[in-house]
Parts: C-alpha cells; structure tokens; sequence
C-alpha cells in the first residue's frame, strides 16, 4: 500500500533555562567502565527526544526488552536517572521519546559495571541522566496519513515534564490518532489449477485502519528519607478492517468484516532508601491488566461464518531488594519476587449458525510464582570485573475449564559475568 505521512512537527515549549552544558571536549570516562557523552555530543544529528540520543551512543545497540512473567529480564538496556522503567506496555522506546533532548544532561554507556549501578544481568547499558532544574518542558506534535484511495487519518500527541525544588517531578503524556493497516489494500486475486485453467478471478477492495487512545504519567517524589516513584498507563487501542471481494469467475462476492478491541493499562511504584552509608533498599510493585476482544464476520455464497476470542490477562507483582557495599570492591545484592498471573480465554464459532466444538474453548489459568536472588559484584581492580548471581524459581501453575491441569516447576538460574579492559581500548566481555 502506497502511503504519504505528513507530518506537522512540534512546537517545544522551555519554562526554564537550560542548565550548563558540558562541552564536547570533557566527553571521557570518568571511571573505567563509563563514557559520559553530555548533550552536545548529539547537536549534530539534532535529536528532539532522549530516544533520539541513546540510538545514537557508540558502540551501543538498543533493546527495549522482552515480554516475560515478572519484573526480573523484563525491562531494556537502557536505564533512566539510574533506574530501570517499572513497566511493560509502556514501552521504554515510548518511554525514552517523551523525554525532550533539553532535559537530558549527559548519556552514560556503562560496559562491565559502575557502584550503584543495577546492570540486570547485562554487560553493557545506557543511563540516561535528566537537568535537574525547575521548570516545565513540553512538546506537541501533530500529523497525518493521507492514503491513496482518499482518506485522511490525523494524530495528535502531547507530553510535558515538570520539575520542582526539593526533588519533586511529574510527567504526563497524550497519544490519539489513527493509523492505516499497511499491509491491506486493492488488488486482483487469482487462483489457478496446476493445468493453467483459472479456478478464481476477483477485484479485492480491503482496507483497515486502527486507532491510538493513550495516556500515561508519572510522580515523583521524596518521602521518608528515601525516594518514591509512581507511575501509570491506561492505553486503548481499537482496530477495524473490512475485506470485499468481488468474484468474477465463478462470480458471487465474499465478504469480512474484523474487529479487535484492545485495553492495557499498568500502575507501578518504586520506593529507593538508604537504610546506612552501605546498605541500601529497593520495594517495586507492578500491577498490569490486558483485555483483547477480537471479532471477524466472513459471508460467502454458501458459508457465513462467525468467530469471537476474548482474552483478558492480569499480572502482579512484588519485588524487593537490598545492596551492600561489604567494601569498594565488594557488593552483595540479596532479594526476592512474588508474582500471580491470570489468564481467561473464551472462543467461540458458527457456521451457518451452527455452533463449532472447539478445543480449549473456554480455560482459566493462574500462576503463583515465588523467586528468591543473590548477586555478589566484585572489582578488584580498575580493568576487572566479575559479577556471579544465583536465582532460585518455582510455580505452581492451574489450569481450569475446558483443560484440567496442575503443575509445579522450579529452575535455579545461575549467571556470571566477567568484564577484563585489557587496554584503554580493548575490553573483553564474556558471560
């Protein structure tokens, strides 16, 4: 499909100067392991959002991260004020573009490890450092699909960050706007027999188009000596396609019409404190709920047939850590992780309003799951590293409705991680 985006660029909106910049020439490691590349670094290229940046660190290649059960090798490898992003619809590559390039002070590619730094099993991550000055930044864009066979789809998103003396910051965002489905369109489908005749000769008339209703914020803020940060995502995404196909041989018409209506929505918080000069806490919790409801309707000479499929998911999570610097060289890390996950499916189809049996028709299943961590870090030198962790798993899985089932599993997970900077510019990674 032959599609024109036209695209109406933002206006961004400064409450508050800039704070100093550090300038190009001091982009150094200011500690093994760690290149610091401040914003102009990335004028050239002209980035409008941290996203723009991180994609643009050497030596770095960006991973938003997978879609797994709990918070543990979930989030990307990319981290924001030194802390991983406590959620899994928002994406972090949307999380990272509502993020202005004026309000970020320095990206940090961190190889093999830096103290106080949670690598999260990987060798090498970006952190990305916000301007801590008061003030609001914002920015808002618009745009459009014009599509070749006459429509005009418009979109429309806006976010705005605000900081306040004393630690405090709120972020929020809006996202509404139609999209085309770029892989239906207009053509002519043919059907023919292994001889050459020609079994089905018909004009396709399909075209779908889905629709962004997204919000998300987020607060920050200093509470009991430590530091809390909440945020939340409420994200409705409708899609609709319609299918015509006139035959005309043998002639007739089929016709499909499809919907899929889909509801994620996620709320999470993290609490930071220092408990002493040497042991610090970490509590996140993580709760996520995600609804799918899919409908297609074909009508042909001889068959009308009916499907329906409602998914809907919930997951929750707690988890809980703490980190003690024994001495420079030594960290330990000891924590655990509870999650319960649930999932309710229900399908059904007629033809010819004749119902269909369907296996696994209508099943319910939840999950309880329980994990327990250790994690010692040690540096005995500038040049080397060497991370070693144990994760200890186990879940009791249920299945009812249309399948009875019971399981119990658990896997112990070990890991280890050796960084060697052989020189200034050899390092050696091995895992």
């Amino acid at each position: 499909m032959s599609i024109l985006m036209i695209a109406a660029a933002a206006a961004v909106l400064a409450g508050a100067e800039p704070s100093a910049a550090v300038t190009p020439a001091k982009a150094a490691a200011s500690e093994t392991g760690v290149i610091a590349y401040p914003a102009p670094f990335f004028a050239e290229a002209s980035p409008s959002t941290a996203y723009d940046m991180v994609i643009r660190v050497p030596g770095f290649s960006f991973d938003k991260g997978t879609v797994v059960r709990g918070l543990a090798g979930s989030g990307g490898n990319v981290l924001i004020d030194g802390e991983p992003a406590v959620a899994k619809n928002d994406a972090l590559d949307e999380i990272l573009r509502r993020i202005p390039a004026a309000a970020v002070a320095h990206v940090d590619l961190i190889r093999g490890g830096a103290p106080g730094i949670d690598m999260q099993g990987r060798t090498v991550v970006v952190n990305v450092v916000r301007k801590s000055t008061a003030g609001f930044r914002g920015a808002t864009t618009t745009g459009a699909y014009a599509v070749y066979d006459g429509r005009v789809l418009g979109s429309f998103r806006a976010e705005g960050q605000w900081r306040w003396a004393g630690g405090r910051s709120a972020e929020a965002s809006i996202i509404l706007g139609y999209g085309p489905d770029d892989q239906l369109g207009d053509g002519q489908r043919i059907r023919t027999a292994a001889n050459g005749s020609t079994l089905i000769l018909s004009d396709v008339d399909a075209d779908g188009k889905g629709l962004k209703q997204w919000t998300t914020g987020a607060y920050e803020t200093p509470l009991g000596g430590g530091k809390l940060r909440l945020n939340a995502a409420y994200m409705m995404t409708p899609y609709s396609a319609e299918i015509t196909d006139r035959l005309r041989f043998p002639g007739g018409k089929e016709y499909q019409y499809d919907t899929m209506d889909r509801l994620q929505a996620e709320v999470g918080g993290r609490y930071t404190r220092p408990l002493s000069p040497r042991l610090d806490l970490e509590a996140v919790a993580f709760q996520q709920w995600n609804n799918n409801t899919t409908k297609s309707r074909f009508e042909g000479a001889s068959l009308v047939r009916q499907f329906e499929g409602d998914r809907k998911t919930t997951e929750s999570v707690g988890r809980g850590h703490v980190r003690f610097a024994q001495s420079r060289a030594l960290t330990w890390e000891f924590g655990a992780e509870g999650a319960y996950n649930k999932l309710d499916n229900t399908t059904t189809l007629f033809q010819n309003a004749v119902k269909v049996r369907l296996p696994a028709a209508s099943v319910l299943v939840t999950e309880k799951r329980g994990e327990v961590f250790a994690t010692a870090t040690w540096r005995p030198s500038d040049a080397l590293s060497v991370e070693a962790g144990l994760r200890q798993e186990r879940s009791t899985i249920v299945s009812e409705g249309d399948v009875l089932l019971e399981k119990q599993l658990q896997f112990t997970k070990p890991r280890v991680a050796v960084t060697w900077s052989a020189t200034p510019r050899t390092q050696v990674r091995l895992r």
